[in-house]
């Protein structure tokens, strides 16, 4: 994978500029899920029929809406009281891997129809693992299977600049090949460790405060409400009995 194809700030615009809109609308309810699905669909057909450089469809923040409008509707459409065991889950996620490893045989970010067809294929396929894994019976977590979660998104904001370093510092002239790869995971992996450490130790206990202090404004509210339904209570009781 070509590491200069891929800016730091894409992070930065794309994911917030997404996760607004979510929270905006559509997260909000299924149609509106639907209706940006479709239109970020057809954004890509124009673009494709345009025949467009893959960089308009991928590094614009509404050509990113497409996946994430997709994952909303896997979200409003999966039921739980459909689920599957962690055989199916596996099973269903196969071809995204397959996928993932035959763009990375084919080469890096090229204006191709296979490549093309191999984006494309990567996203109903994505959807198709993510659906599974949505679905996935409760499995007891142990401590790798937390680690892991904490570790998924740090290192996926910071696995660019952490390759971008170690290409300029380890290899200087060259921007993709397996050696780069490796130890790109490794060293990408590591700073998300120290990323999770700090997050443990600055941020757990501010939003542990912040939770306990809601819960207690919480049940203080409860309590104020029961005790004036239980005044009303007592008032309505006593003038039955003075009539």
């Amino acid at each position: 994978m070509d590491i200069q194809a891929y800016p730091f700030d894409l992070v930065r615009r794309v994911e917030l500029l997404n996760y607004g809109v979510l929270f905006a609308f559509v997260a909000r309810r299924k149609y509106c899920a639907v209706l940006m699905l479709v239109a970020a669909a057809c954004y890509h057909i124009v673009s494709l029929l345009k025949g467009d450089e893959i960089g308009a469809r991928y590094f614009p923040f509404y050509a990113a809406l497409l996946p994430f409008a997709l994952g909303a509707v896997i979200y409003f459409l999966t039921s739980r009281s459909y689920q599957v065991g962690p055989k199916v889950a596996l099973l269903l996620c196969a071809p995204a891997a397959a996928n993932c490893v035959m763009a990375g045989v084919l080469g890096g970010v090229q204006n191709s129809i296979s490549f093309n067809v191999l984006f494309y294929l990567n996203l109903v396929f994505q959807g198709i693992a993510v659906a599974g894994l949505a679905t996935l019976r409760p499995q007891p977590s142990g401590k790798i299977d937390s680690l892991l979660g904490d570790l998924s998104y740090p290192i996926f904001l910071c696995h660019w600049l952490v390759g971008y370093i170690i290409a300029l510092v380890l290899f200087p002239g060259e921007w993709r090949g397996i050696g780069l790869m490796l130890a790109t995971i490794v060293c990408s992996t590591g700073v998300a460790y120290v990323i999770c450490l700090a997050q443990d130790a600055l941020l757990e206990p501010l939003r542990s405060r912040i939770r306990g202090n809601a819960a207690v404004s919480n049940r203080q509210s409860d309590s104020a409400q029961f005790g004036q339904i239980d005044r009303a209570a007592g008032w309505h009781t006593r003038r039955r009995f003075a009539e």
